[in-house]
């Protein structure tokens, strides 16, 4: 199915490349034979195509060999992807309008968040782009400022609004640290709730890797054989990065290695 689906796919991406490429390069090279610039276009664009069909066909073939190719690409997807959820969320990269205890918050200043709560700042006020204090707190993986903003009432289980609509637990799975995870935890928070796309924060925790995060969620009560809607788990997000530690502790919990699911 995977080589009919890439020929598929292929033919028709590769004849429509070559025909606009055509069409612009003779606009913009007029002296040059409408021969030349096919025989161009036609040679460019087997030689990209060959490219992506050889990478596609290498990760379906030999998954193992082809790990590292991935390794190597995964930063750059990983920019890409933020870029991408960044415009979707419209985040608007402004200060103006924010409450002193958001941006307090944000540079990690301790001493004059405490004493914004003290004089009765709103701790579940939220920034321009929808994020409260305490998933701010949480994503920098602040313990201190978390705990702080969850004794001052902040709401453990407040979401983003959004395509990213992570609550506290879910940015600290994610750039946080398990500290962090763990007052949140014994906060209230909801070890299992999924985000947007259906990715739990241990799965979520898998797209930096840190073994104390981990460990505090599976702590927590963490299903460790979760899936998404398409049959994705941590273990096979941990796989898929090379975690080999990770996924040899998701193993010892339960993990299982499903055959079948897609990210």
């Amino acid at each position: 199915m995977v080589p009919l689906a890439v020929a598929v796919l292929t033919v028709p991406f590769y004849v429509m490349s070559v025909v606009t490429e055509s069409l612009v390069v003779a606009l913009f090279f007029r002296h040059r034979s409408h021969g030349l610039i096919r025989q161009w276009t036609v040679q460019a664009n087997a030689i990209s195509y060959a490219f992506l069909v050889a990478v596609v066909l290498m990760g379906w073939l030999l998954p193992r060999a082809s790990q590292p190719v991935f390794q190597f690409m995964l930063p750059l997807n990983e920019r890409l992807v933020g870029v991408v959820l960044r415009l979707a969320s419209q985040d608007s990269g402004s200060t103006k309008g924010e409450t002193p205890l958001i941006q307090a918050v944000r540079v990690g200043d301790f001493s004059t968040a405490r004493k914004l709560i003290a004089k009765g700042a709103n701790v579940n006020s939220a920034d321009n782009d929808g994020n409260t204090a305490l998933q701010m707190a949480a994503g920098r993986g602040d313990e201190k400022m978390t705990r702080l903003l969850l004794e001052a009432g902040a709401d453990v289980g407040a979401r983003r609004k959004g395509p990213i609509d992570y609550g506290p637990l879910h940015y600290a799975a994610w750039t946080g640290n398990g500290p962090t995870v763990q007052t949140l935890i014994s906060a209230g928070a909801r070890v299992n709730d999924a985000a947007g796309g259906g990715w739990t924060p241990l799965m979520i925790a898998m797209l930096y890797g840190r073994l104390d995060v981990v460990e505090a969620l599976l702590t927590g009560g963490a299903d460790v054989n979760a899936r998404s809607p398409s049959g994705w788990t941590a273990l096979k997000e941990a796989r898929m990065r090379g975690y080999r530690d990770i996924a040899e502790r998701l193993i010892r919990a339960g993990g299982i290695e499903y055959p079948d699911g897609t990210r």
